[in-house]
């Protein structure tokens, strides 16, 4: 869900969504929007009477496709598939390789992150971890990022993590922090990091 508020005249908004992904279904204010379309790039999704400044907004964007990096001046950025997992690294342009959005570094907004994962993978994402809850063998991970940022910044890491809190000795951090790791990484964690618990 993208909720929004207009700052200028607009007959339409225009998101960012690049690759084979597609839009199926675009509710406007909890309606079906008037019309969308779809093509360079770029998802439009017209207003019945336009946006007048100020007027606030909602979106609801159902897409669907294999997300993938997208290429361009920097080389391969955004949704990346590992040979166990999943990383996005999408500066400066890549935040369209996975969701629609509106792709300027200025325009910075909060995020709401929910992903599902196959059991015994832990998903990894911007913000404040939320919870995560178990169903069959699938597990859903939800994260806040309440302070508004670039949607290059957007990030999820999707692999068989386990979390480490990182030990700062004397001089510990108002924020905990901590570090995801693999299996084979954790036992070396001690060279490079030091870790209160394993």
């Amino acid at each position: 869900m993208l909720y929004g508020v207009a700052q200028v005249p607009a007959s339409a908004i225009v998101l960012d969504l690049a690759g084979n992904l597609r839009a199926t279904k675009v509710q406007l204010d909890g309606r079906k929007a008037g019309r969308f379309s779809q093509r360079a790039g770029q998802l439009v999704v017209a207003g019945q009477a336009g946006f007048q400044p100020g007027q606030r907004f909602t979106l609801d964007i159902r897409y669907e496709g294999n997300p993938a990096p997208r290429r361009g001046l920097w080389g391969e950025v955004g949704w990346e598939e590992l040979s166990d997992g999943v990383l996005v690294a999408g500066q400066p342009n890549g935040a369209p390789s996975w969701f629609p959005c509106n792709d300027h570094p200025r325009n910075k907004a909060s995020y709401g992150f929910t992903v599902t994962t196959d059991a015994n993978y832990r998903a990894v994402c911007n913000g404040v971890f939320q919870s995560r809850t178990t169903r069959s063998s699938r597990e859903t991970w939800v994260y806040e990022q309440a302070e508004p940022m670039a949607t290059y910044l957007a990030t999820v890491q999707i692999g068989r993590y386990g979390l480490l809190e990182l030990d700062a000795g004397r001089h510990a951090p108002a924020v905990p922090q901590h570090v995801a790791v693999t299996p084979a990484l954790r036992g070396a964690r001690g060279q490079a990091l030091p870790c209160n618990r394993p």
